[in-house]
């Protein structure tokens, strides 16, 4: 009888052993798994909004020199407007009439044309500007969108795999808690085993969540930044045109005003 009970205590203890390599194995083998899930998953993450982040850079830059070159073109025709006013109305001024008043209605209707075109010129550069500055906003959000996709869609990917394999390891663990020859000791052992699966899983979803979030905090702020500088150019550009469309507004203004009696 005794050796019987013996026989049956060794078998318990073997079978305890064995369940217990089997269960850190399990942990061991769950979380490097959920590391290595994890740290190449942050890597991608780093990776897609650097790649975003830097293409966000380059266009915002490309669109603001686009802006800026509308800018002086505009101020280049404005001016070279003004110059070719100003030689007409003298070649006008010029002409020996015995009707004065006709040469004073062809010098103010010049004027009047001049400063209609410089106004018209003035305006649809700035409409020209601010579709510009539009389009380079919607390709940015484009863009940051496609990646905030892709971020969103490896770290619900990596997420189920992790829970799928967590999942697997906590089964294989709790079935040592329903073997009949397991004491209690062992059965509280597997539990806290599978606890420990659980919380690696826990730990590591935690860091692809942080990793996740700062990368999509990152491409919003380049996104904020981008559309920000841009509307701030465009506001700049807009003031110097209109400063640009005075100027020559008065100039021809002061070129077909009647000399002083």
């Amino acid at each position: 009888m005794t050796s019987n009970y013996l026989n049956i205590t060794r078998s318990i203890e073997a079978l305890d052993k064995l369940i217990q390599a089997d269960r850190l194995a399990a942990i061991a083998f769950a979380e490097v798994a959920f590391n290595q899930a994890v740290t190449a998953a942050v890597h991608n993450i780093s990776e897609i909004a650097l790649i975003c982040n830097t293409r966000i850079q380059a266009d915002s830059q490309i669109a603001i020199a686009k802006l800026s070159s509308s800018v002086e073109i505009c101020a280049t025709e404005l001016l070279a407007h003004v110059e070719r006013s100003a030689l007409i109305i003298q070649q006008r001024q010029g002409l020996i009439l015995d009707d004065q008043e006709t040469v004073s209605s062809m010098v103010m209707e010049i004027g009047r044309s001049s400063k209609l075109t410089i106004s018209d010129t003035a305006a649809s550069t700035i409409q020209a500007i601010k579709n510009q500055a539009e389009d380079a906003i919607k390709e940015i959000a484009h863009n940051s969108q496609k990646a905030i996709s892709e971020i969103q869609a490896l770290s619900k990917e990596v997420t189920m795999s992790i829970r799928e394999q967590a999942a697997i390891a906590a089964e294989r663990l709790e079935d040592a808690k329903k073997t009949v020859r397991t004491p209690e000791n062992v059965v509280a052992e597997a539990e806290a085993a599978t606890n420990l699966v659980l919380d690696h899983s826990k730990e590591a979803l935690k860091k692809l969540d942080e990793r996740a979030n700062e990368g999509l905090a990152e491409l919003n702020r380049c996104v904020e930044i981008s559309t920000s500088s841009l509307q701030e150019v465009v506001e700049a550009a807009e003031t110097r045109i209109i400063e640009l469309r005075d100027v020559a507004s008065n100039s021809i203004e002061d070129l077909i005003r009647p000399p002083p009696n």
